[in-house]
């Protein structure tokens, strides 16, 4: 319930920002920024929770063994993203493509993954939370490639997940919020940009038609 009233309270925000801004180039790099900004507080508060649960049970080695699972992948993605954007949308498309492959093999037998998962935690949303930040990163300089992604790997596992009653739906769905609500941002800004473009000049006023002498 928080999770849904921050999220509708941030889409106001955005919504009435954007509104105000009179460029599309202005209101894309905003919308790029306010997914990116998301993105870094949900990474941040998720990194502390799921680090915290962890080291609280096991605890000890086996405790630095299971962050450094995701936390390594989370850190080294995001690098590549961030200084190779090329690189990274084929190797985040491929991860992206295996995490919602995982969840199609899940469906097959939701009996062993119940059994798995209450002997491992919930692998699939650590999996998606490990791509999210990644994914949030590559959308600096490709909106429209990371959108597609962030949706896919938001909305796949859930509906998979619903309509099979596979276990960890909740823990999907804590998740799956953030990645939809940056994976809408992102689409909106590409969508703002190829908009502007058609207009006219690259920050998307409109370019006066050359007058008949």
């Amino acid at each position: 319930m928080w999770g849904f009233l921050i999220v509708l309270a941030l889409a106001v925000t955005v919504a009435v920002v954007v509104a105000r801004l009179r460029t599309a180039d202005a209101r894309a790099r905003f919308l790029q920024r306010s997914g990116l900004v998301l993105m870094a507080v949900f990474t941040t508060v998720g990194a502390l929770w799921i680090a915290g649960e962890a080291f609280a049970d096991p605890g000890g080695w086996q405790a630095v063994g299971l962050t450094a699972a995701w936390l390594v992948p989370l850190v080294g993605l995001s690098i590549v993203a961030w200084y190779r954007d090329a690189w990274a949308t084929v190797a985040l498309s491929v991860l992206t493509t295996a995490a919602i492959g995982l969840n199609i093999w899940v469906t097959a037998d939701p009996e062993l993954w119940r059994s798995f998962e209450n002997d491992h935690g919930p692998v699939r949303a650590i999996t998606s939370f490990a791509l999210a930040a990644p994914l949030a990163v590559l959308g600096r300089r490709r909106p429209w490639q990371s959108g597609v992604l962030l949706l896919a790997l938001a909305v796949l596992p859930m509906v998979m997940s619903a309509t099979r009653g596979i276990p960890g739906l909740g823990s999907l769905s804590v998740v799956s919020l953030p990645l939809l609500t940056t994976g809408v941002l992102y689409l909106a800004a590409a969508a703002t940009t190829r908009r502007g473009t058609r207009i006219g000049g690259p920050d998307g006023t409109k370019v006066a038609s050359p007058q008949p002498n």
